[in-house]
């Protein structure tokens, strides 16, 4: 899911995917997003529930390259929840 607001050649585009739901289709989808940008400023902001401590993972690769390539970086990408069983970053 997703929500856009657009102000003066700046988009703000939050993003959600779930835990669990295909992370190919949401690369896909943000593979689009960036794909089509035409504004000065861009805030991608959301919980994308991808753990990008995994820097040599093929879907961290697959999530992160095309971001970088229109020069969006993440600022958090250490995990924001750690527990017993899990560490999740929370984007």
């Amino acid at each position: 899911k997703s929500a856009m607001k657009l102000l003066k050649n700046t988009l703000i585009s939050c993003v959600y995917r779930a835990p669990g739901s295909c992370i190919g289709t949401f690369n896909e989808k943000i593979i689009e997003l960036v794909d089509h940008i035409n504004y000065k400023t861009l805030f991608l902001c959301g919980d994308f529930n991808i753990n990008l401590e995994h820097e040599a993972g093929q879907i961290t690769k697959d999530f992160a390259d095309p971001l970088y390539s229109v020069g969006l970086f993440p600022l958090i990408n250490k995990p924001t929840r750690i527990t017993s069983r899990t560490a999740i970053q929370f984007n």
